[in-house]
C-alpha cells in the first residue's frame, strides 16, 4: 500500500478543517508567513499528497474551487508567495538532512535510526506541500498567461505574474521578496543532493518528493507553455521577455557571479530573516535553519545528475506513490485485448508506451504481481455483462475503464465508489457513468493526443525532460546548460585508474646512488586536476541506456540533442559497430507508426461522406505526433550519412530474430535489410496517407545513402524493393498520363513539387529505380542475386512500365538487359524453384557481369552522392514546442492537470465533438457506412 490518505483527499468537504484553512489561504485576506495557520495547513500533507483538480468543466471540488480563488486573489493577498517561502524552507531543511546523512555514512558507515525517521517525516511533509503548491501555482500561471495575451507590451504582461510570486511585507520582512528564485534554487539543490545520494532514493517518501519537485518545475516553466512561443533568435535584445521561470535559470550564473549586487544582498537579508525567525519545521522538531548565501547547484551538476538518472533509471521503491500508480496502470492494460503486446514485451499501440524496453515476457504473462493487484472470483477475467455496455469494472485492481479510456484511481477510492453505488443495481451503471463523465470527461474531445506512459522509473523520464527543456531553450543566447553539454567527455576509462596503475620500473637512473625514484603517485590518471573538469559521463553506459529508451519520444529526442550538441558523443557513436542497439528501437517505432489495417476503412468512409480525399485523420493515425517521425528519420539520416554505417549494416550486423515484424518471420537477417523493409513501408504509408514532403524526401535520402553499400539483401527485402518500385512507377505513370491528358504542360515543374501527388510519386520512383540499378553494378552484382531474381519475377511489369520513357535510358536498359539474361539462364537450366534459380544465377555470375559491363558509365547512380542532415537556422522553433508536447501528452499526461485548451506553445487538435459509447467505430476497422471506390487501391 502507498502512504498518505487518499480517501480523505477524495472526500474533502467544506466542513473539514483542512478545507477551511485552504479557503482562508486562497481568499483575498493576507495571512502573514508567521501565522500559525500555515503550520496547521501544511500538517495535512497526507491529504494534500493525493489532492487533484478536475479539468474541463464546472466542478464542486474543494481543491478546484480553492485553485480558482487563488488565481483571482494571489496578486493582492501574497498568500501564494508566503506558501512559496514555507515550501522553500522545508526543501532546504530536507536537503540539509540528506546531506548530513550522506556525510555521516561516509564517516562511520552508520545512519541513526531516529535521523532516518525524522528524514522520512520531513520528506512526507515536503511532498504534500509541493503537491499543494503545484496545484495552486498552476491556476495562477494559467490565469496570468491568459491575461497577458491582450496586453500591448511585454512589460505589462510581466507585472501580474511577478506580483503573484512576490511577498509584500507588512513589516515582517525588511523588504518585499520575490519568492520564485529561492524556490527554484531550493528545488535544484535537492535534485543535486539526491543525485549524489543514490541510496536515499530507496526511501519511498524521498522518491515521491523528488518526483513532485520535478512536476512543480514543469508547472512553473509552464509560463512558456501557455503563451505564444517565440524563439530567442527572433526576440530583440532590447525587448523585455515575458516573465519566465526558465529565464531565471539561465540568468542564475550571472547573479551568482555578481553575488554582491544590491538585489542579491536584499534577497539574502530577507530570507535570512525568514529562516532565522520561522518556527521549527512542521515535519519534525529540528533546529532553526539558516539560509545559505550560495546555492549548491550548477548547470554542470544538474546535467550530470539528470543524465546519470537516465543511465541508471532508479526504480520507484515499493510503497511509494509512483510505484503504486505504475502497478495500477500495468494491471489496467494487461488484460485488454486491443492493445496486445508484441513478442518483445512492448505494446504495439502507440497509445500505451513503455518508458523502457522490458524483458521478453513469458507466453502466459498476465498482470504484474503485486500486493495490490489481487485476483477476483472470476480469476481476473472481466464480467461479460459489463462488456455489453463497454463498461468494465475491476474492483480488485482498483481500476475503472470506460470504453477505451483508462481511469486510474486509488484502491480505497474505488471501494468508496462501489460502496456508494452498489446499493441499486438498476441505477448502478447510470450513476457510475455520470460520476466518471463529470469527473474525467468533457463535452468535446481532448485537444491533445495523450498516451498512457508506463514507467517504473518515472524520475528518469522527468529528469530527461528537464534536460531537453534546458538544452533546447535560449539557443541563440547565453545558455550555460548547452555550453556544459558541448564540453561533455567520456569518463569510462577514468574510474578506478588510480587503483589499477601497473607496477612501473623506476625511471631515475641514479636510483642506485640513493636518490628516490619518480613519485608515480603524483600522476593521477583521470584526475580532474590534470584532465578536464567539465561534464563527464560513461559513454558506454549512456549508449546502453538509449538502447532501452530510444523507442520513446523522450529517448529519441534526448539522443538527437546529445548528438547535435556534443561532438565527442557523436564521434563515439561513429566508431561503433553495434549501432543496431540504437537503430532497431527506432525502426520498431517507425514500423508501428506506418500500420494502416486498423483505421483505414473507417477513416476513409468518414472522409468520403464529407467529400474529401484520402487525408489521414490525425485522431485515428497510428502514431502520436508527426514530430516523432521527424526525429526518428533525422536520426536514421545522421547514421546513414556515415559510409561505415552502411557497410556494417549489410556485412557485419546480423539480427537473429526481428520479433516485432508481423508480415513475415525475419530470422538471421542483416540490419541493412531491416532498414530497407521499414523505409519502404514508411514510404508507402507516406505516399498513401501522410503526404508529408519532409518525411518522404528524407526516407529517400536514407535509402540513397545505403545504396552504395547494399549487398546481401534478404530475399524478402529484395522482393519488397522491386515490388514497391513497380507499384510506385505504375502510379507515377498513371498520374503523369492523366496530367498530360488534362492539357497541363507543366509536367516538369509539377514533378519537382513534393506537395503534389505527381511530385511525390516521381521522387520515390526515380530513387527506387536508381537504387535497383545501383545494386546491379558490376562490383556488387554477385552479392545481389536476390535482387536479380526479384527483377526476373517482375520482368513483364518492368517491360510494360519502361515503354513510357519516363525514366533514364541507362537505368532501364541495365534492368531490362539483366532481366533478359537472367531469365534466359534460368530457363535453359530448367530451374523451376527459387533455390534452384538462385544456384543457376550464382554459377553464371560472370555472364551477368559481362552484360552490365557493356553499358557501364561513370557516375551513373545516386550512390556517388551522400545526403547529409543540416539543422535549420532556427531549430528552437520546432524542438521547444515539441518537447513541451512530449511532456504534456506523454510523460505527465496522467499526473499533471494541464489546461489543454489554454496551451499555445504547440498546435492543438481541432475541436471535435465526442461520440457516445454506442456510436464508437467497431474495433476491426470496418466502416459503418460508405464504401470504397476506384481509389481504394491506393489505400490497401
Amino acid at each position: 500500500a502507498m502512504w498518505g490518505d487518499p480517501e480523505r483527499a477524495a472526500s474533502l468537504e467544506g466542513g473539514d478543517s483542512l478545507a477551511t484553512l485552504l479557503f482562508q489561504v486562497s481568499s483575498p485576506v493576507h495571512i502573514p508567513w508567521g501565522d500559525t495557520r500555515w503550520q496547521e495547513l501544511l500538517t495535512g500533507y497526507d491529504v494534500w499528497i493525493h489532492a487533484e483538480t478536475i479539468e474541463g468543466h464546472e466542478s464542486t471540488s474543494i481543491i478546484t474551487q480553492a485553485c480558482e480563488m487563488m488565481a483571482k486573489h494571489a496578486f493582492v493577498s501574497s498568500n501564494l508567495a508566503a506558501l512559496n517561502l514555507h515550501v522553500t524552507r522545508m526543501i532546504r531543511e530536507l536537503t540539509r538532512d540528506i546531506s548530513k546523512s550522506k556525510n555521516k555514512i561516509n564517516e562511520d558507515q552508520t545512519d541513526d535510526f531516529s535521523l532516518r525517521i525524522s528524514r522520512v517525516g520531513k520528506a512526507r511533509a515536503t511532498a504534500g506541500a509541493l503537491q499543494l503548491l503545484r496545484l495552486l501555482s498552476h491556476s495562477v500561471v494559467v490565469r496570468c498567461c491568459k491575461d497577458s495575451i491582450g496586453k500591448e507590451t511585454r512589460a505589462e504582461s510581466n507585472t501580474d505574474l511577478e506580483e503573484a510570486f512576490t511577498y509584500h511585507t507588512r513589516g515582517d520582512l525588511p523588504h518585499d521578496q520575490l519568492t520564485s528564485g529561492p524556490l527554484l534554487n531550493a528545488v535544484l539543490d535537492l535534485i543535486v543532493i539526491l543525485g549524489k545520494c543514490a541510496d536515499a532514493l530507496r526511501t519511498p517518501e524521498l522518491y515521491d518528493t523528488i518526483v513532485l519537485a520535478f512536476r512543480l518545475l514543469f508547472v512553473l516553466f509552464g509560463t512558456q507553455l501557455y503563451q505564444d512561443f517565440e524563439s530567442s533568435s527572433l526576440r530583440p535584445d532590447d525587448e523585455p521577455c515575458v516573465y519566465s521561470f526558465l529565464d531565471q535559470l539561465f540568468e542564475a550564473d550571472k547573479e551568482r557571479n555578481d553575488s554582491c549586487s544590491e538585489k542579491s544582498e536584499t534577497d539574502y537579508k530577507n530570507l535570512k530573516t525568514f529562516f532565522g525567525s520561522s518556527r521549527d519545521s512542521i515535519s519534525c522538531n529540528s533546529s532553526r535553519g539558516r539560509y545559505p548565501k550560495d546555492r549548491i547547484w550548477t548547470s554542470q551538476s544538474i546535467l550530470e545528475t539528470c543524465l546519470r538518472w537516465q543511465i541508471a533509471r532508479p526504480m520507484a521503491p515499493d510503497r511509494s506513490i509512483a510505484h503504486y500508480y505504475y502497478i495500477m496502470a500495468q494491471s489496467a492494460v494487461a488484460p485488454r485485448s486491443r492493445e496486445m503486446r508484441s513478442a518483445d514485451g512492448m505494446y504495439e499501440s502507440h497509445s500505451i508506451v513503455h518508458a523502457a524496453a522490458p524483458g521478453i515476457p513469458d507466453s502466459n504473462e498476465g498482470a504484474p504481481e503485486s500486493d495490490i493487484a489481487l485476483s477476483g472470483d472470476d480469476g481476473g477475467k472481466h464480467n461479460k455483462s459489463n462488456r455489453q455496455n463497454n463498461l468494465i469494472l475491476d474492483a480488485t485492481r482498483g481500476v475503472i475503464t470506460l470504453g477505451s479510456t483508462i481511469i486510474l484511481l486509488p484502491l480505497r477510492l474505488v471501494s468508496r465508489v462501489f460502496g456508494a453505488l452498489v446499493q441499486s443495481k438498476e441505477s448502478f451503471n447510470r450513476d457510475l457513468k455520470s460520476i466518471i463523465s463529470r469527473k474525467f470527461d468533457s463535452s468535446t474531445a481532448s485537444r491533445t493526443k495523450d498516451v498512457l506512459w508506463l514507467s517504473d522509473a518515472i524520475l528518469s523520464d522527468l529528469s530527461s525532460c528537464l534536460v531537453l527543456l534546458l538544452i533546447n531553450n535560449n539557443r541563440s543566447r547565453e545558455n550555460p546548460f548547452r555550453e556544459e553539454l558541448k564540453a561533455l567527455n567520456d569518463n569510462r576509462w577514468d574510474h578506478g585508474m588510480e587503483s589499477r596503475l601497473p607496477d612501473l620500473p623506476s625511471l631515475d637512473t641514479n636510483s642506485s646512488s640513493g636518490s628516490p625514484p619518480m613519485d608515480v603517485s603524483r600522476i593521477k590518471m583521470g584526475s580532474s586536476d590534470l584532465l578536464q573538469s567539465g561534464l563527464t559521463l560513461n559513454f558506454e553506459s549512456l549508449f546502453e541506456s538509449f538502447g532501452r529508451t530510444l523507442h520513446t519520444e523522450v529517448g529519441s529526442l534526448l539522443l538527437y540533442t546529445l548528438v547535435q550538441t556534443s561532438s565527442s558523443f557523436a564521434e563515439s557513436l561513429a566508431v561503433r559497430s553495434d549501432l543496431d542497439t540504437l537503430v532497431l528501437p527506432l525502426l520498431r517505432t517507425l514500423y508501428f507508426s506506418s500500420q494502416s489495417k486498423t483505421f483505414m476503412a473507417s477513416d476513409y468512409a468518414a472522409h468520403k461522406t464529407k467529400g474529401s480525399t484520402n487525408i489521414l485523420n490525425i485522431r485515428n493515425c497510428p502514431f502520436r505526433s508527426q514530430s516523432q517521425l521527424y526525429v526518428i528519420i533525422i536520426l536514421l539520416l545522421l547514421f546513414s550519412q556515415d559510409l561505415s554505417f552502411g557497410r556494417d549494416a549489410f556485412r557485419r550486423i546480423h539480427v537473429p530474430h526481428v520479433m516485432w515484424y508481423k508480415e513475415r518471420q525475419l530470422r538471421h537477417i542483416n540490419l541493412g535489410s531491416i532498414l530497407f523493409l521499414t523505409m519502404l513501408r514508411s514510404l508507402m504509408f507516406n505516399l498513401q496517407r501522410l503526404h508529408d514532403p519532409f518525411l518522404l524526401s528524407n526516407c529517400c535520402a536514407i535509402l540513397s545513402n545505403l545504396s552504395s553499400a547494399t549487398t546481401d539483401l534478404h530475399e524478402y527485402a529484395a522482393m519488397r524493393l522491386v515490388s514497391v518500385a513497380i507499384s510506385v512507377m505504375k502510379r507515377h505513370a498513371k498520374l503523369s498520363a492523366s496530367s498530360t491528358n488534362g492539357g497541363q504542360n507543366m509536367n516538369g515543374d509539377e514533378e519537382d513539387d513534393l506537395t503534389t501527388p505527381l511530385g511525390r510519386y516521381c521522387e520515390v520512383a526515380h530513387n527506387l529505380l536508381s537504387i535497383i540499378s545501383d545494386c546491379l553494378s558490376p562490383r556488387r552484382i554477385e552479392q545481389n542475386l536476390q535482387v536479380i531474381y526479384a527483377i526476373v519475377y517482375h520482368q513483364a511489369d518492368f517491360a510494360k512500365i519502361f515503354k513510357g520513357n519516363l525514366y533514364a535510358k541507362r537505368q532501364t536498359e541495365r534492368i531490362l538487359n539483366i532481366a533478359q539474361a537472367a531469365s534466359t539462364l534460368i530457363q535453359e537450366a530448367s530451374a523451376r524453384s527459387a533455390p534452384k534459380a538462385l544456384k543457376v544465377l550464382e554459377s553464371q555470375v560472370e555472364v551477368l557481369k559481362s552484360v552490365v559491363e557493356k553499358k557501364r558509365r561513370k557516375r551513373d547512380s545516386i550512390s556517388d552522392y551522400t545526403f547529409t542532415y543540416e539543422e535549420d537556422t532556427d531549430p528552437e522553433s520546432f524542438f521547444v514546442p515539441y518537447v513541451w508536447e512530449v511532456i504534456v501528452c506523454a510523460v505527465t499526461s496522467s499526473n499533471i492537470e494541464w489546461n489543454k485548451d489554454d496551451i499555445r506553445a504547440f498546435p492543438l487538435l481541432e475541436p471535435e465533438e465526442k461520440t457516445s459509447v454506442q456510436q464508437q467505430q467497431p474495433t476491426n476497422g470496418v466502416a459503418v457506412s460508405g464504401s470504397f471506390d476506384a481509389n481504394a487501391a491506393d489505400f490497401v
